[in-house]
């Protein structure tokens, strides 16, 4: 059980990672109050 928590764990983290990096431009468009761009 231990080992299927750490493995769910790492996913949940990797997918974190990945939907930051897709956000990183949105989020910069919003900081630049640029809403045509997104």
């Amino acid at each position: 059980m231990i080992t299927i928590i750490i493995v769910i764990s790492l996913l949940q983290a990797c997918s974190f990672f990945e939907k930051k990096i897709e956000y990183e431009p949105f989020v910069k468009a919003l900081d630049e109050g640029d809403m045509k761009k997104v």
